[in-house]
């Protein structure tokens, strides 16, 4: 019962405090609606990138990590992920979902989509499994990861700003000088 009312709490608190970073919003939006991000060295810092070659910052805020990931000081990538060790459940359930969807459709609607089992560099051997999409009408995707535990926002940009960062990286190590030759 504990569970279930800190959930309603949560939820609730989710719905009215406008708890979603927006795609599109400026990195001193987010730090005006959350304060400032957590920085290395403070408990649960994430220094992985949400999106290769873009500022990734992470917020703490009422109950979800919030990662935004800025590209020319736009998010164009954000991911959503509850604080464990509250009790609750770590996967996002139906409700939060529906309720991040919500806050993140802007102008648009969301509708599911339906993904190939066999989606070249989506998750382990490059099948996704069990995993939610959904496109907006106004181009942003949103996808339930595996396992249910993290939510990802992105604009259309942000695919092919990753594998560009990705091309430079290549370009980058086979143009560096191998030791040992």
């Amino acid at each position: 019962m504990k569970a279930q009312t800190c959930l309603l709490l949560l939820l609730g608190g989710l719905a009215t405090c406008d708890a979603t970073a927006r795609l599109g919003e400026t990195e001193e939006q987010s730090r005006r609606r959350y304060g400032e991000p957590l920085q290395p060295g403070d408990d649960h810092f994430r220094a992985q990138p949400v999106l290769k070659s873009a500022v990734t910052r992470t917020y703490s805020y009422r109950g979800w990590w919030i990662r935004p990931a800025f590209v020319d000081g736009r998010t164009v990538r954000l991911t959503y992920t509850k604080i464990e060790g509250r009790g609750l459940n770590p996967a996002i359930q139906a409700e939060e979902l529906d309720t991040l969807l919500k806050d993140e459709a802007g102008q648009g609607t969301w509708r599911k989509q339906t993904v190939a089992t066999a989606d070249a560099g989506q998750g382990p051997v490059g099948y996704r499994l069990q995993g939610l999409d959904f496109i907006n009408t106004n181009g942003n995707h949103a996808r339930l990861e595996v396992g249910h535990t993290v939510v990802t926002f992105e604009t259309p940009a942000a695919p092919s700003l990753e594998l560009h960062a990705l091309a430079k990286e290549r370009q980058a190590k086979a143009n560096s000088p191998r030791r040992g030759n």
